[in-house]
């Protein structure tokens, strides 16, 4: 399974935070977030893209807290 990070917009319920979400592909955590966040949720990161975030040197603003793991199986 690949591991995908989702964002939630300032405003939203779980705004500052982050979900990170193992699926198969990229629109398998897509659908996950639908079903169970609707549209309440900001930006889909894979694993590769959100580490880079977490390692710039050059980053400027504090990462989202994450929440615990979960898992979209078949």
């Amino acid at each position: 399974m690949l591991k995908f990070y989702f964002t939630f917009g300032s405003g939203q319920p779980l705004a500052g935070k982050c979900l990170p979400v193992f699926a198969k592909d990229s629109g398998a955590a897509r659908a996950y977030m639908f079903k169970f966040f609707g549209g309440q949720w900001g930006f889909q990161y894979s694993e590769a893209e959100w580490e880079q975030m977490k390692q710039d040197p050059w980053r400027m603003y504090r990462m989202e807290e994450e929440l615990p793991s979960v898992y979209c199986g078949e």
